[in-house]
């Protein structure tokens, strides 16, 4: 009977296990992302359930650079970066028919998104849009392929992959995109100063005086 009672105790002891393994095989593996910016920008509000992360916003980058987004969509082959050129402010440097196309800079401080405001709320929104809408993104394109469920794994610790996850990757990207060192941020800094032509436009643009 002893010989049985200890068999049981190992087996239950390999069952809880193998159990605690197959659980932990989704944990998350991430390192908080330290985002700077100057102290005159407005407060930030990042989601509790969206916190930046290294590996989060490294996924998101990857995802806006890549056109597996837009596979078999209404927007077949392109992808964020395809329109938002990264040497343009993430803008397009093309002529004014294709002026729809926003600059994708310092959307973590808007609540209105698009040209014409069509969704409103956090970058979370904005993207889920993006993500069911606009490139109508196939799930299992991207669950099916080599690199990203593990990559989704470690930035959510999730094995299931989500439009609200690639919708939050994408956004952890957006929110790290801000415009912190033009002139004008430098000569607020004390690191520049500005002409008289570009002092005078200062003055007429805060004060409203020409």
């Amino acid at each position: 009977m002893k010989i049985v009672y200890w068999i049981m105790l190992l087996f239950l002891g390999f069952a809880f296990t193998s159990c605690e393994k197959e659980e932990n095989l989704c944990e998350a593996n991430t390192h908080q992302y330290q985002l700077d910016f100057p102290d005159y920008f407005p407060i930030l509000n990042v989601p509790d359930d969206n916190p930046l992360t290294e590996e989060g916003v490294q996924l998101g980058r990857r995802l806006y650079y890549d056109p597996i987004l837009s596979t078999g969509g209404p927007n077949d082959g392109l992808s964020c970066s395809s329109c938002h050129f990264q040497s343009n402010s993430f803008s397009v440097p093309t002529p004014p028919q294709n002026s729809s196309v926003l600059p994708h800079v310092n959307l973590g401080w808007n609540h209105n998104f698009l040209w014409n405001g069509k969704v409103t709320g956090t970058l979370e929104d904005i993207m889920m849009f993006e993500v069911q809408e606009f490139f109508e993104v196939d799930l299992d394109v991207l669950k099916n392929h080599g690199t990203y469920p593990e990559l989704f794994k470690d930035a959510f610790g999730s094995c299931e992959l989500t439009d609200e996850l690639v919708a939050k990757a994408l956004a952890q990207w957006f929110r790290r995109m801000k415009s912190s060192n033009s002139k004008f941020d430098r000569y607020q800094q004390g690191l520049e100063q500005l002409s008289n032509e570009e002092l005078h436009g200062m003055t007429c643009i805060l004060y409203g005086k020409r």
